[in-house]
C-alpha cells in the first residue's frame, strides 16, 4: 500500500500563453482524461495527480488545444502555500519552471 503525502501528490497547472482558457480548451482537456476533474481558477486550468509521472502521462495525451499552453507542476505543499489571488505558478521553483511543457 502506498502512502500519499504532500510532496508526492502533484498538481498540473495548465495555463494559456496569452489570454484566457476557452471553453472548448477546458472541455477538450476533460476528455483526454478519463475522469476530468479539471477546472478553472483565475486564468489556469488545474488538476491533481497522485504522482508527477500520472500527471505527465495525462497532459500527454492532451492534443487540439485552440491555442498553445504551458504546463508546470507542483506539489501539494506548494500548492497549499498559494494565496488566493495570486497565480498557482509563482510558488513554482526554478527547476520546476525548467521543466514546464508546452501542450498544443
Amino acid at each position: 500500500m502506498t502512502t500519499l503525502n504532500a510532496y508526492t501528490i502533484t498538481w498540473a497547472i495548465i495555463t494559456p500563453v496569452n489570454n484566457k482558457p476557452t471553453k472548448a480548451d477546458l472541455k477538450l482537456i476533460n476528455k483526454s482524461h478519463a475522469n476530468g476533474g479539471y477546472s478553472i481558477a483565475q486564468t489556469e486550468i488545474i488538476r491533481h495527480f497522485a504522482s508527477k509521472e500520472a500527471a505527465v502521462a495525462a497532459v500527454k495525451k492532451i492534443s487540439g488545444l485552440s491555442k498553445p499552453h504551458k504546463v508546470t507542476f507542483i506539489t501539494d505543499k506548494q500548492f497549499g502555500n498559494c494565496q488566493y489571488y495570486e497565480p498557482f505558478v509563482t510558488v513554482a521553483t526554478k527547476k520546476q519552471l525548467i521543466e514546464t511543457m508546452v501542450v498544443i
